[in-house]
């Protein structure tokens, strides 16, 4: 895999807990909760709703998505899942008021395109909703190419296209429902995911952005070598209900570079998973390559937030 620039991401330890939403007197969500409609677990959202997990804590629930109706999957703090009309799984990831901010996620020589309206109404949507969603498994290709997160063959996790293409495949799925957007991870959303992964308990700053071993699909790991596998084909690779994270393709994301490519995150299947030098990336590395480069070990995975108007 041809690199131009392969940085490991300074991970920041955060001082607030982004889990407790209802206890944090400056949720966002404190001041839209009032107005939305309850929803309990395995029901269908009929329109934008609030859910409430047996710790008090709440997500935001666009309509037509139904709370996973599985043990498990119903809590925020270890993994909220919903799942699409179309059968695709997202988890919701919590975020504070004014903490959602670029320039806390970016590394040298990578940066979010703050300008861009798109990034503008994902971070406004994140901050007023008090989180967003990422799809559970990395993205395999439907019927008329639609992207998809669900369990999938191997075979059909969608790789080789370049980050162009993936942009506007995201942008299909849903396109007839105008609560959500979906949209390929920027670097900050990427940066935000992982850090919850830290602060809720479920992995260590070391696993994270030293050394993702444990946790990830790569050629030094336990429980498989050098080969890439079916979405979720590992529990091991299981973090807060996202699985393959950590390895197993990499993944693009719309952050940029400074010489105007984009940064792959999460590491592959035929590299180490530790130290960030050499051939060693942990989950927390990006990668910066060519935004015309498609490679058949990089892959992508869906987001999506809850437009604004909503």
């Amino acid at each position: 895999m041809k690199k131009i620039a392969v940085l490991c991401t300074l991970f920041l330890a955060l001082t607030f807990t982004a889990c407790s939403n209802e206890k944090n007197a400056d949720s966002p969500i404190q001041h839209i909760v009032s107005a939305l409609p309850a929803i309990g677990a395995g029901s269908v959202a009929q329109a934008t709703s609030v859910y409430t997990d047996s710790d008090g804590d709440k997500a935001v629930i666009p309509a037509k998505f139904r709370v996973s109706g599985k043990a498990g999957e119903q809590r925020v703090r270890t993994g909220l899942v919903v799942i699409g009309e179309d059968g695709s799984e997202f988890v919701w990831v919590p975020v504070l008021r004014d903490t959602f901010a670029s320039d806390r996620f970016s590394a040298r020589g990578f940066f979010d395109e703050t300008d861009s309206v798109e990034f503008k109404a994902m971070r406004a949507s994140a901050e007023k909703y008090g989180g967003f969603y990422i799809g559970r498994y990395e993205a395999s290709r439907g019927a008329g190419d639609i992207p998809q997160s669900k369990r999938a063959q191997a075979s059909d996790i969608w790789v080789h296209i370049p980050p162009l293409q993936m942009i506007e495949a995201c942008k299909r799925l849903y396109a007839d429902n105008a609560v959500v957007t979906v949209f390929l991870p920027w670097g900050i959303t990427w940066d935000r995911t992982l850090e919850w992964l830290v602060e809720t308990g479920c992995k260590t700053e070391k696993e994270v952005a030293t050394d993702s071993t444990s946790w990830g699909n790569y050629a030094n790991n336990r429980f498989k070598s050098r080969d890439y596998a079916a979405t979720g084909a590992h529990e091991e690779t299981r973090a807060n209900n996202f699985y393959d994270l950590a390895g197993n393709f990499w993944e693009w994301t719309q952050e940029r570079t400074a010489g105007g490519g984009y940064a792959a995150r999460s590491g592959g299947y035929s590299i180490m998973g530790g130290a960030c030098n050499g051939n060693y990336y942990p989950a927390a590395v990006r990668s910066g390559l060519s935004a015309n480069d498609h490679h058949p070990n990089i892959g992508f995975r869906l987001a999506m937030y809850i437009n604004e108007e909503t």
